[in-house]
């Protein structure tokens, strides 16, 4: 998992986005996800419909020090959940996609396993 930390606005337009989705798109050819980090919700929408899962912080973008302890937080429950995550693929590939099996293997109701398919886009 690679974290991307991002900025567009109005201000500072969407380029250094557009960049960063493409070295995105060419990991993920590769079998690297990644995560994008963003100061303001601006760049979300454009992120989103690529693939990719935001994390949006709600600060500045030209305060990127106020950040890191926010980081620092992020980064615990960013390993939680991509954890769960990959625990929830491979119990699905072992079941061969059957989510009724695949649910029971994580010890899951079939709603929570659908929902948790749904938040991780699997």
């Amino acid at each position: 998992m690679l974290y991307i930390r991002v900025d567009g606005n109005e201000r500072i337009a969407t380029g250094h986005i557009m960049r960063c989705l493409s070295i995105a798109k060419a990991l993920r050819s590769l079998g690297e996800e990644s995560v994008f980090i963003l100061a303001e919700p601006y760049g979300k929408p454009i992120i989103e419909k690529e693939g990719f899962q935001t994390i949006c912080l709600n600060g500045s973008y030209d305060k990127i020090t106020e950040e890191t302890e926010q980081m620092e937080e992020l980064s615990l429950q960013q390993a939680v959940q991509q954890a769960e995550r990959e625990a929830v693929a491979r119990a699905l590939a072992l079941a061969g996609g059957n989510r009724t099996r695949a649910a029971a293997l994580l010890g899951v109701s079939r709603r929570t396993l659908y929902d948790k398919l749904e938040d991780y886009g699997l």
